[in-house]
């Protein structure tokens, strides 16, 4: 309410209780809607319902065209001459009621407006009340007043001269002088009386006034001082007992007035004691906020109200001397049960008596409808217009800055205070009603905690502290590790701080772990140099270390979201809890930051943490578990205000270091580290500083730089080139890993390093001259394929050589290497073409026995290897992305890391894990080693071989009868076969496969060898061949297309036993009993099977290992003697058609020669 507006109205019963409006020269409008100048919640209203307005010190009221209309009672003197607000104990004489118009109506200070179901009464400021209604003097209208019955007069004097004479007119005659004296002389005696009654009678001393007597008045004055006998609670009639009038205006009895001021007080609780109010809820909670409020304004005491009033909130943080707090229990809604607090006052507020607690001393039955029941927007208004009206003196301020509290960072200050080398850790953390507030952690502490929830100055407020600690002590005397689990957000700008010594992110779970290690090691090492020296603490130990020897300083460990962190590793609890309870003897300090520690601190580590402090936060259990009050739930929402708890209790505002903008934070710290500089120069020893844990992992290295860290190799290594940069936390260094031999599996996303863990233990096996076998893409055209001791290197998609390579390799060769990049293509190449599981029995059988034959496995497989893990020696998981895989392969979860470059693991083994990061080497051919023999090499068949052109040339040799086939078998070498009379030679491929081809590549050798050959109708003249003393060899007979062929067209020796048959057929021809020569060529000598097909009468299993899915034309298997051979069937140079280069006829079946 406008200061000194003389009028209001206010309402004072209803809906909308307490509101007021005040009334000035313009009107001001009441109604239902939201613009209008009092907006009450009457559904009875209309949106626009009344207007009043203050002319001259005089309130006029009038209706507004409203659909329920208003109801005026005006107010009359009191026998004390004027008429006093609801509040007071005087007596106001009401009018009877006059419904309003859309005229303007007089309302003198006490009249009661009624609209719907709200009762309006005009008042005077309570601050103006003393002050004499403004009077009216005699001559005020007295000329409006005469000028009326002077006209009247005026006109009817021709009247009554025109007309004869009679009685009315005499009387009319009469009446005119009258009126006119009477308007003269009626304000005159109306003034005589006012007079008369403003004077004092034999009682002239008026009533007492209560402040804050109703809801309105102190709506309207909240800055009204308290007088001395104004400490009870003022409960209006809500007292069911206490009497109150039928309707508005009406006046009670004398005995029912002396009750009910009785009942309208009652005495407040004192410390320990509790008040409980019952009734309905709504009516209970209504009373409840009207106690709150006059409290407030009335007593300096703190009011702790439930969370839900935040109205409320900024009452809690009053520090009053010796006034006990008033805690508020709100039954009616969701409190279960009520904390009971021996050191505060109480009140509850409940539904039923049951619900009440036996602490309470007194219980008031509440009835449902008073003239207290006060709306939770009327009290938030009201504290807001106490505090503007009445602000505290001692009130802390909203921010402080840290540069305020320490001043600027001078050099030379510096310099001496951190050569004094003082013990303790003393830092200002914020500004209290007495000032600065510090805190020293090695005294107070030795450990804190800091709760507060999201935006209340948590985070600044760790960082004020830090800073505040550096600005004390140098960094040799105090050291700072710093785990932010908010990515860095909080402790980013003090990564370059000297004082800091690790920074830990979530960004990288596994960095905590390795944090939480180090520290443990930490805490080993200062046990073991306390313990040679006698000491029992870090302040013994400096007096007792010998000189030269290491000095310690303070470690303080900040940890901001405490609760995210134990969440993501409870397994490290235990090593928490042991830094806490031996922290305050070896020097290290722990400061927990989080937004609810109920749960994430256990009982062992609140009872070392002495030292808390608690920001604003939700709950009221939070504040409990933080400082074991519920304070802190009801803080304003003012960044960095909190209550700190250390022996004491006392409100601080917490310091901040200012917006990042202004770089205060970025230039103190370079303040500090130039004077570390300094210190450093003038004092040398101080450059020896220990850090807590190992420098991190390289993000990439070389066997090199690996050896000039570890030496030689340990002893009994199976390869002694070294692999990888290992990290070991537990003893604070950084290690040196060789592959022992064994089975290995590496396995990871794409791009993490496959292929490069692969070539490294590669090299390292090529290097001892090891027999080394590679399946990788492309590994052909890799440069240490050329190695000495290189085996057999192919691609995935060489499925006849994979094969082969499984199988040989099972049959134990000697010591050799296997190394398989992405087995699941491997294993899926070789299923395609071969049975279900064929591939997986192969390589279980090798992985069986890979010990017992002296075979080492290298496996690389895409995330997650499941199918692998469980049956290899180690496990190498690289760069670990998804949790629930990386602990199923059996990574323990505090070692998965996030963000971490390509050739970084963790290397899972029957004695732990640990973490690495994988060397990338270069072939060196230098020092490639030689193996003891050559090691098996399985070379790939070509695509095509030539015949040589003359029985004389290359590797041909007429003189032993043979015929050469092609290139095949392990070596690629050529193969030849005797061809001997009687025997049966098959040849089977489907069309385009070669089979013409080998045909011809037979028959022009066996011409050559003199063999004569028979067939069906040739086509062409064949000249005779040209024998010496080995003509007359035998003869053969060619058929192509034998599937085809009849009984009736059965060719000339066919059926000969002592001919050499030669038959070309489909894979699916019809060599059945009923065929001419099926049982023949079912027995067949010599089968060639072209292309990767099975043949019908042959089991799959005896070609399968030996064909290829997707073979060039010629690709055969050779069957001869029980023995599978792959071959490249050789081919002539071309020919016309129908005839070999030497002229040779081809028979067909079908007739024609090809």
């Amino acid at each position: 309410m406008p200061a000194l507006e003389r009028h209001h109205l206010a309402v004072v019963s209803g809906p909308g209780l307490g509101w007021v409006v005040p009334l000035g020269a313009e009107q001001a409008t009441v109604g239902r809607a939201e613009h209008v100048d009092l907006s009450v919640p009457d559904p009875l209203l209309s949106r626009e319902h009344l207007g009043a307005r203050d002319r001259g010190g005089r309130v006029r009221v009038r209706d507004l065209g409203s659909a329920n209309g208003t109801v005026l009672r005006a107010a009359r003197r009191s026998s004390h001459g004027s008429a006093e607000s609801a509040g007071s104990t005087g007596s106001t004489r009401l009018a009877r009621k006059r419904r309003l118009g859309h005229r303007w109506q007089s309302a003198p200070v006490g009249s009661l407006v009624i609209s719907g179901s709200t009762v309006l009464q005009v008042r005077a400021h309570p601050a103006l009340r003393d002050l004499p209604e403004p009077e009216q003097p005699v001559s005020d209208g007295l000329l409006g007043r005469l000028l009326l019955p002077v006209l009247i007069s005026l006109t009817m004097i021709p009247l009554l001269l025109s007309g004869g004479g009679g009685g009315w007119r005499i009387l009319l005659m009469l009446a005119m002088p009258l009126a006119i004296v009477g308007a003269v002389l009626w304000p005159v005696l109306r003034e005589r009386a006012r007079r008369r009654l403003r004077r004092p009678g034999p009682d002239p001393v008026p009533p007492p006034r209560v402040t804050f007597a109703d809801p309105a008045e102190a709506l309207a004055w909240p800055g009204a001082a308290p007088g001395p006998d104004e400490q009870g609670w003022e409960l209006g009639n809500a007292d069911e007992r206490a009497p109150r009038p039928t309707r508005p205006g009406r006046v009670l009895s004398p005995r029912h007035l002396r009750l009910a001021e009785a009942l309208r007080h009652c005495q407040p609780p004192a410390a320990g004691e509790g008040i409980a109010l019952v009734g309905e809820p709504a009516a209970v909670r209504g009373l409840g906020r009207w106690v709150v409020a006059r409290t407030a304004a009335t007593r300096a005491c703190a009011v702790l109200a439930p969370e839900d009033w935040g109205w409320a909130a900024p009452l809690a943080e009053r520090t009053p001397d010796g006034d006990p707090s008033l805690r508020v229990h709100d039954l009616t809604s969701t409190e279960p049960s009520p904390t009971y607090d021996p050191d505060a006052a109480h009140l509850v507020l409940a539904a039923r008596v049951a619900d009440v607690p036996p602490w309470c001393t007194t219980v008031i039955a509440v009835r449902p409808v008073h003239d207290r029941l006060v709306s939770e927007q009327w009290a938030e208004e009201f504290v807001t217009a106490l505090a503007a009206h009445r602000p505290d003196a001692g009130r802390l301020p909203a921010q402080i800055h840290l540069g305020a509290l320490l001043g600027p960072a001078e050099h030379t200050q510096l310099l001496d205070i951190w050569s004094q080398n003082l013990p303790g850790l003393p830092g200002i953390v914020g500004a209290g009603q007495q000032g600065p507030v510090e805190l020293d952690l090695a005294q107070d502490g030795p450990h804190a905690l800091v709760a507060g929830t999201t935006g209340s100055g948590k985070s600044e407020l760790l960082v004020a502290w830090i800073l505040a600690i550096a600005h004390a002590r140098s960094p040799q005397d105090v050291s700072f590790v710093l785990i932010d689990y908010k990515g860095g957000a909080t402790f980013g700008p003090l990564w370059t701080l000297r004082h800091v010594v690790g920074l830990v992110t979530d960004l990288d779970a596994a960095a905590t772990a390795r944090a939480l290690a180090s520290l443990r090691a930490e805490l080993h090492h200062r046990e073991r140099l306390l313990a040679a020296v006698g000491a029992n603490d870090l302040t013994g130990y400096e007096r007792l270390r010998p000189d030269g020897s290491e000095a310690l300083g303070r470690l303080v460990v900040v940890v901001d979201e405490f609760r995210a962190m134990a969440d993501a590793h409870p397994d490290q609890l235990d090593a928490l809890v042991r830094l806490a309870a031996q922290g305050r003897s070896l020097g290290i300090h722990l400061v927990l930051a989080t937004q609810r520690p109920g749960g994430a601190i256990t009982a062992d580590m609140r009872a070392n943490l002495t030292t808390r402090l608690c920001l604003r936060v939700l709950e009221e259990s939070d504040a409990q578990d933080a400082i074991g009050e519920s304070t802190p739930a009801r803080l304003p929402r003012i960044p960095g205000r909190a209550v700190l708890r250390t022996e004491g209790r006392q409100v601080l505002q917490a310091a901040w270091c200012g917006p990042a903008q202004t770089g205060w934070l970025t230039e103190r710290i370079s303040q500090l580290n130039a004077a570390a500089d300094a210190l450093e120069q003038r004092q040398p020893w101080r450059r020896a500083r220990r850090s807590p844990w190992a420098p991190p992992l390289p993000e990439r290295c070389t066997p090199a730089e690996l050896a000039g860290h570890a030496g030689s190799a340990p002893a009994g290594a199976r390869f002694p080139m070294p692999i990888a940069r290992t990290d070991v936390p537990e003893e604070q260094r950084l290690g040196t890993w060789y592959w022992p031999g064994g089975t290995l599996l590496v396995s990871g996303p794409a791009g993490t390093g496959r292929t490069t863990v692969l070539q490294t233990v590669v090299e390292a096996s090529l290097r001892v001259g090891t027999a080394t076998h590679v399946i990788a893409e492309g590994a052909g055209s890799w440069d240490s394929a050329s190695a000495p001791a290189a085996g057999t290197w192919c691609d995935p998609e060489d499925v006849r050589r994979v094969r082969r390579m499984l199988v040989g390799l099972g049959r134990g060769e000697g010591p050799a290497l296997l190394a398989i990049d992405d087995i699941d293509t491997v294993l899926a190449a070789l299923e395609e073409t071969g049975a279900p599981g064929e591939g997986a029995e192969l390589l279980g059988n090798l992985l069986r026995r890979s010990r017992r034959i002296g075979l080492d496995l290298l496996l690389t497989a895409p995330a997650p290897a499941h199918r692998w893990a469980g049956v290899v020696d180690r496990h190498l998981v690289l760069c670990p992305r998804d949790q629930a895989d990386a602990v199923m392969a059996g990574v323990p979860r505090e070692l998965v890391g996030t963000g971490w470059p390509p050739g970084r693991g963790v290397l899972v083994e029957r004695g732990g894990a640990v973490t690495m990061q994988i060397a990338v080497t270069e072939p060196d051919a230098g020092a490639w080693g030689h193996p003891p023999s050559p090691p098996w090499r399985i070379r790939p068949l070509p695509d095509m071989v030539a015949l040589p052109s003359g029985p004389d040339q290359g590797e041909h040799d007429a003189a032993d009868h043979s015929l050469i086939l092609g290139r095949g078998g392990d070596d690629a070498g050529l193969l030849r076969l005797h061809p001997r009379p009687g025997q049966t030679w098959l040849v089977a491929g489907p069309p385009g496969s070669g089979r013409t081809t080998t045909v011809l590549t037979l028959i022009t050798q066996l011409r050559a060898l003199g063999w004569q050959i028979a067939g069906e109708p040739r086509t062409v003249s064949q000249p005779m061949a040209t024998t010496t003393a080995t003509d007359g060899v035998g003869a053969a007979v060619v058929i192509d297309d034998a599937d085809r062929l009849t009984s009736g067209r059965l060719p000339d020796g066919a059926d000969d036993p002592q001919t050499l048959l030669i038959a070309a057929t489909r894979p699916d021809g019809a060599l059945t009993a009923a065929h001419p020569l099926g049982a023949r060529l079912r027995e067949a000598d010599v089968t060639i099977a072209l292309a990767g097909v099975p043949l019908g009468h042959l089991p799959p299993a005896l070609l399968r290992p030996h064909q290829e899915p997707e073979s060039p034309p010629g690709r055969a298997v050779l069957l001869h003697r029980g023995r599978a051979t792959p071959l490249q069937v050789a081919m002539v140079a071309a020919a016309g058609p129908g005839e070999s280069e030497d002229g040779v006829g081809v028979a067909r079946a079908g007739g024609g020669s090809q």
